[in-house]
This record gives structure tokens, sequence and C-alpha cells, in this order.
């Protein structure tokens, strides 16, 4: 079976924007890309950060495809 990956991510205080990928590794490049950040720390510090300081939330998820 085939899957999407699903990124779900906003600015804090902002509407979701949704964007559908092919492989995680794409997924997790749009958010550094979307928050406009170097790529020079893990994704899951990005998203800790991003929590912890209020600035933005993500989240990928999975979706399967027939």
């Amino acid at each position: 079976m085939n899957e999407l990956y699903v990124l779900q991510i906003r600015y804090s205080g902002e509407e979701d924007d949704v964007f559908l990928f092919r492989t995680e590794q794409d997924a997790e490049l749009k958010v550094f890309e979307y928050f406009q950040e170097k790529q020079n720390i893990t994704i899951e510090e990005l998203e800790n950060r991003y929590f912890r300081e209020d600035r933005g939330y993500f989240t990928i998820t999975t979706q399967p495809i027939h």
C-alpha cells in the first residue's frame, strides 16, 4: 500500500496550511523552508523550540492511498 505524508503547519495565531508529499524527507524539508530556518538542527529540535516559544506548530502524519 502506498501512503502520502500530510504536513499541517502554521505560525502561532494563524490558520493551518496543509501540504502533501510522497516522502517524509520532503515534508521535513518543507518545515524548514516554511519557517525559513537553516537545517543545522533536527526536525525534533525545531519542533520543540517553536512549540516552547509559541512561534509555530506542525505535524506530519501519513495517509494511505489506494
